[in-house]
This record gives structure tokens, C-alpha cells and sequence, in this order.
């Protein structure tokens, strides 16, 4: 080969490796080159459990898998009402590792009191490679006085009259977080998704999916966290006025609000 086309060989080739050199540098929270980000999967993709009218409590789950080719840390794992429990493997008392192509199977139990179907409960799973949430929907047949409108409107009613008394008795099972629970996402998922992406949202809680509303500052978020609104059923989530939240774990949900996920 003579050295004039061999030169005009570099020079094609030349650009190709130059664009492979700088390609897009992987997202934030991506492994390094090389490595395989681990799929977490679970099936059915849309649990569902039933029940009849009249029991007091029902049980189901799901089972889930790491499609990735490394081991996947599952670190915690809690449901967004007090009335559900759920288990897998060594969750929630302790972490589980999750092989490459491993199963497990998740067990969720709820209690239905006051409850009637369909409804839904979501399962927030930790791990080592970010937050997951899972839909359960429980769909009870049969028929029966819906009882719990009633309680539902009682406890609308007190909210306005005290925007803090979500936080007390009964209701603080589903609306204060754990004290040593410091991951944003997750907190977001607990304390804010919980109303205001429900699927059995109230009217008067505004919709609240963080994508659509970019731009925000952090002081904004920073004031309707930390002291709600007067006159609405908003309420201050900063423990001084009343609020299940430290400092700690107020910075952390900011940090992730700010985002916008």
C-alpha cells in the first residue's frame, strides 16, 4: 500500500475514533464502562389481590428478579399505609442480596378494616441501585354500605379544621415516616405521593407529579414543606410546627424535589 492512500485511510478513520472518544459521558448513577446496570422486574407487572366482602384481612404478593449480570442490594422495603406489611426474603429486618437471574418472592398483607374495593396500596422498595414503587390494586367483591365515606369525609373534616391532625392517632400510621428514613425518592413516596398521587386522590388535593412542574426553586418547595398553607389541608411537615420531619430528612426531600425527579 502506498503512503498517499494509506494517509487518506487515517484521515477517514480518524473522525469515527475521535466520536467514540466523545461520546455522552453515562448519566449520573450509571456504572462505569463495562459494567451491566441490574434490572429489577416483578410479575405479575400490575399485582393484584382479592377478597371478599366481610374479610378482615388478605394476602398476596408478587415475585421479583435482577435481570442485570450483578448482584442487586435490596435495603428496605415498606408499604404507603400502616394497615399493609410486607415482606421479602430478609426485608424489611435486614438487607437481601439479589444474585444475577435470581427470583424472590414478595408477600404483602393487608388489613381491610373500614376498607372496601377496589383500592390500591403501593410497596416502596430501596436499593443499592436506586427506589422502586409497585402498585398493588385489592379488588373485593360482593356488596356492602359503604361505611368507610363516612370515615373518610370525619377525617377530611378534621384536617381542615387542624391541617396537623394527619399526623395523629390513627392517621400518622400512613403520613409520618420512619425517623431514620433519609432517602429523598422515598420520602417523597411517603409523604407527599400519598395524597397527592393517589389513585383515590380527594378533589381538594391538587395533583402533584414533579415532571410537570419544572422550574420550581427550592424555596418554594421549602415553604409548602416546611409550613403548608393556612386554610387548606396542607400541612407543615417541619417537626417545630408540628411535623413528623427532621432537618435531616427535610434537606434530603428537597434535595430530591429540587430535581423534579
Amino acid at each position: 500500500m502506498n503512503s498517499r492512500l494509506l494517509s487518506c485511510l487515517i484521515l477517514l478513520l480518524a473522525p469515527a475514533a475521535a466520536n467514540e472518544s466523545q461520546s455522552t459521558p453515562p448519566a449520573a448513577g450509571t456504572p462505569a464502562s463495562g459494567q451491566v446496570r441490574a434490572s429489577l422486574t416483578w410479575s405479575p407487572s400490575h399485582p393484584r389481590i382479592e377478597a371478599a366482602v366481610g374479610d378482615k384481612e388478605v394476602e398476596g404478593g408478587f415475585e421479583l428478579k435482577n435481570m442485570g449480570d450483578t448482584p442487586l442490594l435490596l435495603t428496605g422495603v415498606h408499604a404507603s399505609c400502616g394497615c399493609a406489611f410486607v415482606e421479602i426474603g430478609t426485608l424489611p429486618r435486614s438487607p437481601q442480596t439479589l444474585a444475577p437471574g435470581e427470583t424472590i418472592k414478595a408477600r404483602v398483607r393487608i388489613d381491610l378494616t373500614h376498607k372496601y374495593g377496589p383500592f390500591a396500596k403501593s410497596v416502596y422498595l430501596t436499593t443499592d441501585r436506586g427506589a422502586f414503587e409497585i402498585r398493588v390494586d385489592v379488588i373485593q367483591s360482593g356488596e356492602r354500605k359503604h361505611a368507610h365515606d363516612d370515615i373518610r369525609m370525619a377525617n377530611m373534616a378534621a384536617a381542615k379544621a387542624d391541617r396537623q391532625a394527619v399526623f395523629r392517632a390513627d392517621c400518622a400510621r400512613c403520613h409520618s415516616p420512619e425517623p431514620t428514613l433519609l432517602d429523598g425518592q422515598t420520602l417523597y413516596l411517603k409523604t407527599c405521593a400519598i395524597c397527592h398521587e393517589s389513585p383515590n386522590r380527594a378533589e381538594a388535593v391538587p395533583a402533584l407529579v414533579l415532571g410537570q412542574v419544572p422550574g420550581r426553586l427550592e424555596n418554594y418547595w421549602e415553604t409548602w414543606t416546611r409550613e403548608g398553607r393556612d386554610g387548606t389541608m396542607m400541612p407543615a411537615f417541619e417537626k417545630t410546627k408540628g411535623g413528623p420531619l427532621s432537618e435531616e430528612q427535610i434537606a434530603a426531600l428537597l434535595r430530591f424535589l429540587k430535581k423534579g425527579r
